[in-house]
């Protein structure tokens, strides 16, 4: 989630684990060239799937910065197994992370958007718009997300609030550790994934996170309800 103005600007992160987050924090002031510190890279450690961790971050934004500008909700959580054989408690987790956090800080964002005429990105998947066997949990959320997101776009667009997602491709992040794909055969299936994208390669966390930050610009103005895949043309192929 990020703020700016003439006065003060920057962001908020949020996350578990309070060690992980003070390292992108040091990682952000260091980089930035002196125009950000502490005070204007704020975290707020908990889990997103907890209605007080999400009021919180909407909170210690407007309390530090004053604004909300951008909202990018990130948090993403994964799980597999064929739907016959899959507790239905899975759907449950899945679906406190992957969709209902999302609505739920939205909501909290809203009013704050409508004001600055704001911008939501939602991190997606292929998922959403491709069936995946042993997945079906999973696709399901982030159909259900995709949909979020062109529904809020239609209703926040008189406000000019702009809501696009974007939807990754195959990127090798720690969300595979879920499923239990470690070492060697962590790297058979990335180098198959690897095939299944015609630009011949995986995605990395730099394609996303710059598609992310391009929707959030200026330079797309006019774009909003856009489920804008990241994929290496891996949709464009047959059958998935």
């Amino acid at each position: 989630m990020s703020s700016h103005n003439s006065v003060s600007w920057g962001f908020c992160i949020t996350a578990r684990k309070e060690a992980l987050l003070k390292e992108v924090q040091n990682k952000c002031v260091e980089q930035s060239g002196g125009r950000l510190n502490e005070n204007n890279v704020i975290i707020v450690t908990g889990d997103i799937d907890e209605e007080g961790t999400c009021a919180a971050i909407a909170q210690q934004t407007i309390k530090h910065l004053g604004r909300i500008d951008i909202l990018v909700n990130n948090a993403g959580t994964i799980g597999g197994g064929l739907q016959q054989n899959t507790p239905i408690s899975q759907f449950d987790f899945l679906m406190k992370t992957n969709l209902r956090s999302p609505v739920v800080l939205t909501q909290l964002c809203i009013p704050h958007l409508r004001k600055t005429k704001g911008t939501v990105v939602n991190v997606s998947s292929i998922a959403g718009v491709r069936s995946f066997s042993y997945a079906s949990n999973y696709c399901i959320l982030k159909a259900a997300l995709d949909m979020f997101t062109k529904c809020l776009a239609l209703e926040m667009a008189p406000d000019g609030v702009r809501v696009n997602s974007v939807n990754p491709g195959v990127i090798d992040t720690p969300i595979f550790d879920k499923l239990g794909i470690f070492g060697k055969r962590r790297e058979k299936y990335m180098e198959e994934r690897r095939k299944s994208h015609p630009l011949g390669r995986n995605g990395t966390v730099d394609d996303v996170s710059e598609s992310i930050c391009f929707l959030a610009s200026s330079r797309a103005s006019f774009m909003t309800g856009n489920t804008t895949m990241v994929d290496g043309g891996r949709t464009c192929v047959c059958p998935r």
